[in-house]
């Protein structure tokens, strides 16, 4: 019988994807050094192997197996985490079940985050954000879990649960993200129930329980807490046009926005010019007693100009909101494993900003995972999730929403 076409990684890219992971194994908690001296002195020993995220059979089946893949991309660096030999297997074994695509490249985003880190000679901890369970809601017509990835993309229409999920997320961490969910209860009777499971990079798992409609029951690794005790970080940023319509303070607008002090609003948005192409010398002004931010921003022309925060258009707001969120995500995640999510006027969302913003958030500079939520109108799901976004697809209407997740379009 003749043996099954596979689709192997060459020398090549077998050496990359190695050095890119310092030739340890990205495994969580492994970090186990995979070359080093043989025998002898002219010898080399290695137990690295490039293990396929995307099964390598050209028939689709297997760990993993993708058909809708091209034989390019199946062989592509981005297709290949480093592993020591055990792990390499064990990610294979029950038909790689235990290890679905989205699990394997946040394993491998945020080694090669902390490689890269540990490369400039910070030493910093490896922590990641697993998946969450969702038990019960008052929209979801059956329990789900979803393991989260680098990135993710919560795909649904208006009123479908969008929102929800991003503040179910955050509610494991910041219990006012959960306020409006004890009153929901008819016409199912379900109450919240979820978990977040996490490494620090020791496991550990967060539940939410609300048993009664007057607030959440908290426990941490099972022992009961009285508030969200984990160490994960959650930056959820509000909306920023809604935000400048409250406040008559653009510091105390971007201070909402962020849940951050006015202080620190106030270094974080001098850091903009910093590798940023678009807000430049960005400066908070004073006039009487309230704070107006102003930046120096090029135009089409070439030139550059000094535009207020209030001028800015929708577009804008909302990539300054990205470009804050990504800077306040990157500090925390330095201490504790990070979740940024991108929902409060994210709806522009299309291909051409998913791709552009998957080259910054999936490098090793951003340690942090990212949750970003859209209808999916204006997206080429093939381009989207070859770029590294995960799809979780949300479909129904409450109570009876379903949820899909995977690297692939709602049709996949």
């Amino acid at each position: 019988m003749p043996r099954a076409r596979r689709f192997e990684f060459s020398a090549r890219t077998r050496q990359l994807v190695a050095q890119r992971a310092g030739y340890k194994c990205s495994f969580p908690g492994c970090d186990r050094l995979t070359t080093g001296p043989g025998d002898d002195p002219k010898s080399v020993s290695t137990i690295g192997q490039a293990a396929h995220i995307y099964g390598a059979a050209a028939s689709g089946r297997g760990p993993r197996g993708n058909h809708s893949l091209a034989d390019d991309e199946l062989r592509s660096p981005e297709n290949a985490i480093w592993l020591c030999a055990d792990h390499a297997s064990l990610i294979d074994k029950h038909d790689g079940k235990d290890f679905p695509a989205a699990r394997l490249h946040s394993f491998k985003s945020l080694h090669e985050s902390r490689i890269a880190h540990e490369l400039r000679g910070y030493a910093v901890p490896f922590g990641w954000v697993d998946g969450v369970t969702i038990h019960s809601s008052p929209l979801l017509a059956d329990s789900t879990h979803i393991d989260l990835a680098k990135l993710n993309l919560v795909l649904a229409g208006n009123s479908v649960g969008k929102t929800a999920l991003c503040e179910w997320i955050a509610g494991h961490v910041d219990a006012s993200q959960l306020e409006r969910w004890h009153k929901i209860y008819p016409p199912t009777r379900r109450r919240l129930r979820t978990e977040m499971r996490y490494h620090d990079p020791l496991p550990h798992r967060i539940a939410v329980d609300f048993r009664l409609p007057d607030f959440p029951r908290y426990t941490l690794d099972n022992e009961p807490t009285t508030s969200a005790a984990g160490a994960v970080k959650v930056v959820f940023p509000s909306d920023l046009d809604y935000e400048l319509h409250k406040h008559p303070d653009d510091l105390g607008a971007i201070a909402a926005v962020l849940s951050l002090a006015p202080l620190d609003v106030k270094a974080l948005c001098d850091s903009l010019g910093e590798g940023d192409d678009r807000f430049r010398q960005a400066t908070f002004e004073e006039h009487q007693r309230t704070w107006h931010l102003e930046f120096k921003v090029p135009t089409a022309a070439g030139r550059i100009e000094t535009r207020t925060l209030r001028e800015l258009s929708g577009s804008e707001l909302f990539r300054l909101v990205t470009q804050l969120g990504i800077r306040v995500a990157n500090t925390m995640s330095a201490i504790a494993p990070t979740v940024l999510i991108l929902d409060a006027g994210f709806s522009r969302l299309d291909t051409s900003w998913l791709r552009r913003y998957a080259e910054v958030l999936a490098s090793p500079n951003c340690r942090f995972q990212t949750i970003a939520s859209t209808h999916g109108e204006r997206i080429n799901f093939k381009d989207v999730t070859w770029s590294g976004w995960q799809i979780i697809h949300l479909e129904g209407k409450p109570p009876s929403v379903t949820v899909t997740s995977g690297f692939g379009g709602p049709d996949r």
